[in-house]
């Protein structure tokens, strides 16, 4: 079987690319996705604590069999439905353009509009930023906003949401991530809008690099979305590695 491995961030650095494919004597669905992540890690000699996997996209248990030809992204800590057409979700490189998000919220029948931004922030920590670079598993990024917004809608009764999400470099004073609701009342947009922002830090693969004055380095994130590969092992598990 062959099952292709993306890697990202800190992973993709480390081993020189971005694709690896795995290849196994065994017909399929008779290797977990931990095995082929420490073959990975064997072959790069990749730190592999923290990481959570996906298969297809969607985050997966570390012992969840994998098929030939699945694809296994490799995810390091990060700093997941689908919308109806009131949701606006946006991932990619560029500046935000802050006004036509804001507009997209305002509607007659929706009376308040509540927004969060953040921006780069300098200093931070007594170093001075000269900016930070956003690197994504872009589809599953896009899945993922996209699953938070219906989330959202199933707590609170809200109108219009819009995720937007900022890639590349982003210079202190910039926007790097939009998260807005509209609602017939105040109330829904208040409670709806920081969950949604603590949500897209918490599932969205999502990663940045810090540029100071001393050089580059990746600002440490959180591997809550799903179990990280170095954890203990799930009644899935093999509890020996695969002899690659």
């Amino acid at each position: 079987m062959r099952v292709k491995v993306l890697l990202f961030a800190r992973l993709r650095r480390a081993a020189g690319c971005s694709e690896w494919e795995f290849e196994s004597a065994e017909p399929g669905a008779g290797v977990t996705a931990r095995q082929v992540a420490d073959a990975c890690a064997g072959r790069f000699a990749l730190d592999l604590r923290g990481v959570m996997c996906a298969v297809n996209e969607r985050y997966a248990q570390p012992g969840q069999l994998l098929n030939d030809g699945d694809e296994l992204a490799l995810i390091p800590p990060v700093s997941g439905g689908a919308p109806d057409a009131s949701t606006l979700i946006s991932i990619g490189e560029g500046p935000l353009d802050l006004i036509s998000l804001h507009a997209r919220l305002r509607q007659p029948e929706y009376g308040a509009q509540v927004v969060f931004t953040g921006s780069t922030r300098s200093p931070d920590g007594g170093r001075v930023i000269a900016a930070l670079t956003y690197e994504a598993f872009e589809a599953m990024a896009e899945r993922e906003l996209a699953a938070i917004a219906v989330e959202a809608r199933a707590r609170w009764p809200l109108g219009v949401i819009v995720v937007a999400h900022r890639l590349g470099r982003v210079e202190p004073g910039e926007v790097s991530l939009f998260v807005g609701a509209a609602s017939p009342h105040r109330s829904p947009s208040l409670e709806a809008v920081p969950w949604m922002v603590e949500e897209v830090k918490r599932r969205a693969p999502v990663w940045k690099r810090e540029q100071t004055a001393n050089g580059e380095a990746w600002v440490e994130g959180s591997s809550q979305a799903a179990p990280a590969l170095d954890g203990p092992p799930t009644s899935l598990e093999p509890q020996e590695g695969l002899d690659i």
